[in-house]
């Protein structure tokens, strides 16, 4: 079924994440995207799990793996406010609405 523009609504329903903070606000500006901190992530546990690294040296890799494991989840968090599902309504709109979580 092809989509009719005319149709199309700009309206949204109501969220109550629409006071939240802009996604991001609160990120260092240095810090790494998402991408980049997983694959450090990856190359963290990679190398404890073979082992043969020196305890100081395994303290500051498990630290440093909690630290991207900490950003990794508040971008997937992020990302997750962000996700909405369009509605066609009774009277033929189509509205933006929040995903339920099943």
């Amino acid at each position: 079924m092809p989509k009719d523009e005319s149709k199309v609504s700009k309206k949204r329903a109501p969220k109550e994440q629409d006071a939240a903070p802009e996604a991001g606000a609160d990120v260092a500006p240095d810090a790494p995207s998402f991408e980049e901190a997983l694959r450090e992530l990856e190359n963290v546990v990679g190398t404890l799990e073979n082992g043969g690294v020196p305890l100081e040296t395994s303290l500051q890799m498990l630290k440093r793996g909690l630290e991207l494991a900490d950003r990794c989840e508040r971008v997937l968090n992020e990302a997750e406010l962000t996700l909405e599902k369009l509605v066609l309504t009774d009277e033929g709109e189509l509205v933006s609405e929040e995903i339920d979580e099943e």
